[in-house]
């Protein structure tokens, strides 16, 4: 059976535009997926999911193509093309199958015919062509696979030098899985066809073509779950090569530490080795999302808190993976700490400057990946730094159970300091655990209570769930304290927060990013005023149908700060900075200098209130205790050197403000912290 359907779990349709002429329509690529029954490989759509192909509409001839198979080797036709060789007349055709004929009808033009085989339990994948067929007129086309006699290994090396494999008879093998994408692609028209190939024992290790093609190429995108660490590959396939695969060099590597929770504690100690464990990742091709997949393991143990990648030196991007690091809790995808997705970059596997919380489609909405990410998220984590060893901040964005359509909900999630995302304390961890596994961990470690116009409609996480009987109110209210977090292994940390919103407006405000600096060092321990600032991202948003949203900068954001547990909070001086705003994933930009603070002589730790207000009344409140601890505090940092009538002024978190200005007075700096370096002194000012 021509297998045409995209299947629920399927990689979802891409908007490619890259090579393709202004004037021309977009050609959407089929995708195709086989997947083991029980595989523990899953696939979130980026993007609408409906196959989307050109239809003859003009007079129209037919294509009858007969394919020549090898029935003892277990091949497979998948697809059976049609696409145009005009550079400026994209359009593709799809062939109806009857037994061993396959049949297209397109209009009148010059066309390349493509044919794609699975063989060998999927080991071997086989493309046929015949190029320049000129259509004036009804078609017979015969191929045949045993035609395919150029031939090209797909190599599995892994980082340490030797073979990835998969479990064999007798031989349990490093890797559990493997998840393949096959993609074909049109040097004018982007990507064509892309196939994704899940494997337990075998993996496509070959490809095979009857000739050179003159307008495609080929690459393959391997992820396997290794003994040792997810390994991630892009591997573009030179048809001329015996082989094309990883070699000795130009293997990255990205590793990152994570804080157990309460919850984690309690679930890892139910657990028998080897523990099941789950990794993610991004596919992107031109740039453009395609899916988020999670890829599991059986029966070996699967460090998920590093990866590998490897792509041939100077490769130009076309696609990529962008891998998740994830600590050891897994009762589903979403139920664990997972990093901020990562990229490779010409310094190596660096974080991507994206957020994913709550949504991954609320980040780009649509639009290409950027060429860079947020530039204050996108930098490594100190070397120390521990992934959930904070209290994190909440994120909550509008949802629907409709996907064209908002019923008047939200959903939520929390981000941690380096971006992470605590799926383990969203609202869909408990989707897959019984009241016993529930009781193992402790419960939920937080309490939810949303109420309609005043009258509760959840008064449980449990009951928060995306099928939520929103209800045709005005006001929507929400109280919400999470309290699975042990800093440093002892101390307990918790986040009260408070939402209300109207369904008339449809905009829910929310902060998507929070984290403090010691300069550039991302941190939350201080022992110095001089360059400690907090920093803030916000947005309101409201949803658009078809998983989109719709942004507007918050009418207000303020921070207040108190001594841990006090409930005397005093305001910090926040400033917004425009040219940090990056995509309405993280909305705008804001920073407090943390040298306001006014330090008692026995505080340390200190809690932080932030508000994000939208228009009609919309507020999202949100406290963290404890959120920062300041050291041996010190207020001034003085230079000695010989005085200077002009003076350099820097912003708290380091941007030149003006150099060589004849005093500061003349500068009309707006209200704000501001350091000052006059001949070799620097001073803190205030302008109010």
């Amino acid at each position: 059976m021509l297998r045409t359907t995209i299947h629920t779990l399927a990689a979802a349709v891409m908007a490619l535009t890259a090579c393709i002429p202004a004037q021309a329509d977009v050609i959407s690529p089929l995708l195709t997926r086989s997947v083991p029954p029980g595989c523990p490989i899953e696939t979130t759509p980026a993007h609408d999911t409906r196959l989307k192909t050109q239809a003859a509409q003009a007079t129209s001839y037919q294509i009858t193509v007969s394919v020549m198979l090898d029935n003892t080797r277990g091949q497979e036709v998948q697809n059976v093309l049609a696409i145009s060789a005009d550079p400026n007349a994209p359009k593709m055709y799809q062939a109806s199958q009857s037994g061993s004929i396959f049949t297209i009808n397109a209009e009148a033009g010059v066309y390349d015919v493509v044919v794609y085989i699975k063989s060998d339990n999927e080991n071997l994948g086989i493309f046929l062509f015949e190029e320049d067929v000129e259509l004036s007129g009804n078609k017979r086309i015969m191929l045949n696979q045993r035609n395919a006699k150029i031939s090209t290994e797909i190599g599995r090396m892994s980082p340490s030098g030797i073979e990835l494999t998969l479990p064999a008879t007798g031989d349990p093998g490093n890797c559990s899985i493997a998840d393949h994408l096959l993609v074909l692609r049109h040097n004018d028209f982007g990507t064509i066809l892309m196939d994704e190939t899940a494997a337990f024992r075998k993996s496509c290790t070959r490809i095979s073509t009857n000739l050179i093609p003159k307008r495609y190429s080929l690459t393959r995108m391997d992820a396997f779950s290794w003994e040792q660490g997810p390994v991630f590959m892009v591997i573009p396939v030179d048809l001329e090569k015996e082989y094309n695969g990883p070699a000795e060099n130009g293997w990255h590597t990205a590793s990152a530490k994570f804080s157990q929770t309460p919850m984690s504690e309690a679930w890892a100690a139910t657990q028998t080795p080897p523990a099941f464990a789950m990794t993610g990742y991004l596919v992107a091709a031109d740039k453009q999302c395609c899916a988020y997949i999670g890829m599991g393991n059986y029966n070996h143990e699967f460090p998920t808190d590093r990866c590998y990648y490897w792509t041939p030196e100077g490769y130009d991007g076309t696609y990529e993976f962008y891998p998740v690091l994830r600590d050891g809790l897994v009762v589903m995808a979403d139920a664990s700490v997972s990093s901020m997705p990562y990229r490779l970059t010409p310094d190596g596997l660096m974080p991507s400057g994206l957020n994913l919380v709550c949504s991954a489609s609320l980040m780009l909405n649509g639009d290409p990946f950027p060429d860079e990410g947020h530039p204050r998220f996108s930098v490594p984590a100190p070397e120390e730094a521990q992934l959930a060893n904070a209290v994190p901040a909440l994120v909550c964005i509008p949802s629907s159970s409709d996907r064209d359509a908002w019923d008047n909900g939200f959903q939520y999630g929390f981000t941690g300091r380096y971006g992470e995302e605590l799926g383990i304390d969203s609202y869909n961890f408990t989707d897959e655990l019984s009241e016993a596994e529930l009781e193992q961990i402790g419960g939920y470690h937080r309490t939810v209570s949303v109420a309609c116009d005043g009258k509760e409609i959840c008064s449980a996480p449990g009951d928060f769930v995306k099928w939520l009987e929103w209800g045709n109110g005005e006001t929507y209210t929400m109280q919400m304290e999470m309290s699975n977090v042990l800093i440093d292994g002892n101390i307990p940390g918790v986040n009260k927060a408070a939402l209300s919103y109207k369904s008339a407006d449809g905009y829910i405000p929310t902060v998507t990013a929070l984290q403090f600096r010691d300069g550039d060092k991302i941190t939350d321990r201080f022992d110095n005023s001089s360059k400690a600032y907090l920093e803030i991202t916000a947005a309101t948003f409201s949803f658009n149908g078809m998983k989109k949203f719709n942004f507007k900068a918050p009418t207000a954001v303020r921070a207040e700060y108190a001594p841990h547990g006090s409930s005397e909070f005093s305001a910090l001086q926040v400033t917004e900075i425009p040219e940090y705003f990056y995509l309405p994933g993280y909305g705008n930009y804001y920073t407090a200098a943390l040298d306001q603070i006014n330090r008692g002589s026995d505080d340390k730790w200190y809690d932080l209130r932030i508000t994000v207000e939208g228009a009609d009344g919309a507020v999202q409140t949100q406290t963290l205790s404890p959120a920062f601890r300041l050291e041996d505090w010190t207020n001034s940092v003085e230079m000695t050197a010989a005085d200077s009538s002009k003076c350099d002024v820097y912003s708290v978190d380091g941007r030149v403000i003006a150099r060589g200005a004849e005093g500061v007075g003349a500068l009309n700096l707006d209200p704000g912290i501001y350091i000052v370096k006059e001949g070799g002194k620097a001073r803190k000012i205030r302008v109010d």
